[in-house]
C-alpha cells in the first residue's frame, strides 16, 4: 500500500538512483547496524530507489544475508529495484554505485527496457572488452 502511494505522487522523470541509506537509531534492536567510517554509524540500513530530486519511490530494509528476496540471483542492492511496479510509459534510466551494479541486474534491467549506468568492480568484469588501466591513465579526459 505504501509503494502505491509513493508511485501515485512521484514526479514522472526518467532518471532514478539506487543507493543504500542509514536511518539513525541508537537504541537496542537486532537489525541495527554499525558501519565504521560513516557520518551516521548506527542505525537501520535501507536500500532505496529515489527520483533525481531525492523523492523516495521504493525502499527495502536490509534484513541480512538470508533474507527472503524476490530475485535471489541478484545482490542485495539489486533486489530492491522491483522494476515491474514502475510505470511502463516512461523510458527509465537508473544510476547506481558499485554495490548495486552487478551484471545480472544490468542484464535484467536491459531486458525490461531500462537503461542503467553504474560503477563496476574490476573483479566482476568477466571477459568484457575494456582497455587496461595504463592506457586509460595515459589518455586525456576528452578522449574518454
Amino acid at each position: 500500500m505504501l509503494y502505491e502511494r509513493f508511485l501515485s505522487h512521484v514526479p514522472l522523470s526518467e532518471k532514478f538512483c539506487i543507493d543504500g541509506s542509514i536511518v539513525p537509531y541508537f537504541g537496542k534492536h537486532g537489525a541495527k547496524q554499525y558501519i565504521k567510517g560513516k557520518p551516521i554509524r548506527y542505525g537501520y540500513k535501507i536500500w532505496s530507489l529515489c527520483e533525481r530530486s531525492g523523492y523516495l519511490i521504493q525502499f527495502d530494509p536490509y534484513q541480512g544475508k538470508q533474507a527472503n528476496r524476490r530475485h535471489m540471483e541478484l545482490v542485495l542492492g539489486g533486489s530492491v529495484v522491483m522494476i515491474e511496479k514502475l510505470p511502463k510509459e516512461v523510458p527509465f534510466k537508473i544510476y547506481g554505485d558499485r554495490y548495486s551494479s552487478p551484471r545480472k541486474l544490468v542484464n535484467l534491467l536491459q531486458k525490461n527496457g531500462v537503461a542503467y549506468s553504474g560503477t563496476i568492480n574490476a573483479n566482476r568484469l568477466k571477459n568484457c572488452p575494456l582497455r587496461n588501466k595504463l592506457d586509460i591513465k595515459k589518455m586525456s579526459k576528452r578522449k574518454l
